[in-house]
């Protein structure tokens, strides 16, 4: 007869009415922090196994710490810090000038596959975002912030943004929505801008010039309208004059009413 294999200390005797244990404080507290470890791990874009690299330094605002590759793929400006024999890449840290460390905390979070989609552009983070894709030429986020941009209302501040950023196509639409109600706008804010207060001049001289274009069309309609037929008949004569001078035959242009 086959005898029975021994139990080992790895295959316990489940006797009748034996529970699982209950977990405990301790473990709760351990899965907490095991949790709250693994939110930073994704807010700084690694996986699991791999920790931040690169330290980022903000001026009297401390430093976050970053993943290498995630910066690396988004901003051609950090990876030639990080892969060049520049001091940031020898080191390891960055010093950022261009926001606070809230600010690029956010943008970051922009950058980051696991926290990228939760991410929004808003009226109260457009700047920010705007000057930060543009500076480290993050091209994907820059067009994102031109098509929220193009949502927004015609305003001095959005023309100076769309602007400064080279976003054409919504500048100039700016530019024409401001210059028709120019009154409703605090030009005040465009001093120092004067490249923008220009292309304002020039929009508003040419809607001028549109302007007294049709108040032209518009007269002379009037005017033909109320004296049509002597101004028909001055036309026939001329025809006819014309006729003669060639050597035509005479035709008579009276039917010709149009």
């Amino acid at each position: 007869p086959i005898e029975p294999l021994p139990r080992g200390p790895l295959l316990p005797a489940m006797g009748p009415g034996r529970r699982e244990r209950e977990p405990t404080d301790v473990d709760e507290a351990a899965a907490g922090a095991g949790s709250s470890s693994r939110k930073r791990r994704r807010e700084a874009g690694i996986e699991a196994g791999c920790e931040p690299d690169v330290a980022l330094e903000f001026e009297n605002d401390g430093e976050l710490l970053v993943h290498s590759q995630v910066l690396s793929l988004a901003s051609p400006v950090f990876a030639a810090m990080l892969t060049s024999d520049m001091q940031e890449g020898q080191r390891q840290r960055i010093k950022v000038e261009q926001s606070p460390r809230s600010d690029f905390k956010q943008f970051y979070k922009f950058l980051v596959p696991s926290t990228s989609r939760s991410m929004r552009i808003s009226h109260s983070n457009l700047g920010t975002l705007c000057a930060l894709s543009d500076y480290y030429q993050v091209d994907f986020l820059k067009i994102e912030c031109g098509k929220f941009l193009r949502t927004c209302h015609a305003s001095i501040p959005h023309v100076l943004l769309a602007h400064r950023y080279g976003f054409q196509v919504v500048y100039a639409k700016f530019v024409k929505s401001v210059a028709r109600e120019l009154y409703k706008h605090d030009i005040g804010l465009l001093a120092g801008h004067a490249s923008v207060l220009m292309d304002l001049m020039s929009e508003l001289q040419r809607m001028q010039l549109d302007m007294r274009s049709m108040a032209v069309d518009r007269a002379t309609s009037i005017y033909i309208n109320g004296h049509g037929r002597t101004v028909m008949s001055l036309v026939h004569e001329g025809l006819e004059l014309q006729d003669e001078a060639r050597g035509d035959s005479y035709t008579d242009y009276s039917d010709y009413s149009e």
